[in-house]
């Protein structure tokens, strides 16, 4: 194994166990918003390390509260990975369906209720215009940002798979004390996007250059997408 890529396996085991500082867990989570494979790794590690939780861990007595999860070991981690890769080359169904799903969800309304669930909180936030710009050139293709206005809020950026390309950004913000996300990709991983009927979500489209966006928000007509400036 190379040096350089001791490293990154090293950096992606310290993001998983949560044991990076500050500084060095919103770099990588930057590198994950422009990797695809990168984020893939990772989901596949977290799921791992849940799998492995819920295998090994003592049972909880009755009444006793449940004890915070705990990192997994490095060695039981490969073991379960080395097992993981010989029955995924002999029956990789079965282990798809046993590892579950990542932060993949294929309906916007899906995507909507678990970043809510999960707090509402981006995994990069811009620092300045610039910043933005950068992001939005790099990822999508197409340099924009989004004027402001009072009651909206950017809070930042966080990654998703399955509703557009594995690529997507999904733009984080409150709106009038709403919360509102517009997921982001290059026009060529365009496809329509639902949301259940029930949700009371609705999806406003918009394209910009060579970006195409879409609102997912509980108002009545979207209040990001209007304010996209081509940069």
């Amino acid at each position: 194994m190379s040096g350089e890529r001791a490293g990154s396996a090293e950096r992606l085991e310290a993001y998983v166990e949560g044991s990076l500082g500050a500084a060095e867990r919103a770099a990588f989570e930057r590198d994950m918003l422009r990797d695809p494979a990168l984020r893939a790794e990772v989901e596949t590690q977290q799921r791992i390390d849940d799998r492995l939780r819920a295998i090994f861990a003592p049972p909880v007595p009755a009444g006793a509260p449940g004890a915070p999860p705990r990192p997994v070991a490095p060695w039981t981690r490969l073991a379960l990975g080395l097992a993981a890769a010989l029955a995924l080359a002999a029956a990789g169904a079965y282990w798809a369906g046993l590892l579950g799903r990542g932060p993949g969800d294929t309906r916007a309304d899906a995507l909507y209720a678990r970043l809510v669930r999960t707090g509402f909180e981006p995994a990069w936030v811009c620092g300045d215009d610039a910043e933005f710009v950068a992001y939005t050139r790099d990822t999508f293709g197409q340099a924009f940002t989004i004027e402001p206005a009072p009651g909206v809020e950017l809070l930042g950026w966080t990654y998703c798979s399955g509703v557009l390309g594995d690529g997507a950004g999904v733009l984080l913000a409150t709106v009038g004390g709403d919360r509102a996300i517009v997921i982001v990709d290059r026009s060529g991983n365009d496809r329509r996007v639902p949301v259940d009927a029930g949700s009371g979500l609705r999806v406003f489209r918009a394209r910009a250059g060579g970006a195409v966006l879409y609102e997912v928000t509980p108002r009545d007509s979207p209040a990001l997408l209007p304010r996209v400036r081509l940069r």
